[in-house]
């Protein structure tokens, strides 16, 4: 519905269910991303919790700035006390991570960074198999504590050709989940409030100096 005062944005996301059996899951998924998995396994990639935050953030940071994207993270402190994080490490580097927010029945997905833009060759499909690790390793957890699903963190449903988001939507999706539309509202601020949220940063900045 619409709301006075304010706009609505559609969204989108996909979600995993993971009530069900890991063998049901794992059905799901599509071959290549079973494969994808197995193969990081060989690999040897080894996959941590909880650990490493400050250098996934500055990974994370690096790689927003190599896609031309904003930098978007969260304060340390905020990883480390209210996120769950996996990471990812191959001969001794780590490649990869995902911060997600576990709220005792959702794992949600809030930033992925991993080092796909600094490799070349067959080491970006190693690090493609590492993010599919990643996420089986957090779907796995998911079952283990209890949860009722995964949150694979948005669904591109744009009007505009996005090659990118596209590409993002397709590695979701062979994880098998669904997808679930979702609605955001925003408020809509009249100018007398935007002068008067400004004059409160202001006077916050003046306390603090």
């Amino acid at each position: 519905m619409d709301l006075p005062g304010f706009h609505r944005e559609d969204r989108a996301t996909i979600v995993i269910d993971v009530t069900r059996d890991m063998d049901h899951i794992w059905g799901m998924m599509s071959p290549k991303c079973r494969s994808g998995i197995r193969r990081a396994e060989r690999d040897g990639v080894m996959v941590h919790m909880d650990r490493g935050h400050k250098e996934f953030l500055k990974l994370n940071e690096e790689f927003r700035t190599q896609k031309g994207l904003d930098y978007n993270t969260f304060p340390l402190s905020f990883a480390q006390e209210r996120g769950k994080l996996f990471t990812a490490e191959m001969n001794g580097q780590m490649v990869g991570g995902i911060l997600f927010i576990d709220d005792g029945e959702t794992l949600l997905g809030l930033i992925s960074a991993s080092r796909r833009l600094n490799v070349e060759g067959e080491m970006v499909s190693s690090i493609s198999n590492v993010n599919r690790l990643l996420w089986w390793r957090a779907i796995e957890y998911a079952r283990e504590n209890g949860l009722s699903m995964v949150d694979m963190g948005g669904y591109y449903i744009g009007s505009e050709p996005d090659p990118q988001s596209e590409g993002i939507n397709e590695f979701k999706r062979r994880f098998g989940g669904e997808i679930v539309n979702s609605y955001e509202y925003r408020k809509d601020y009249t100018f007398k409030i935007k002068i008067a949220h400004a004059l409160q940063r202001r006077t916050r900045l003046q306390l603090v100096h």
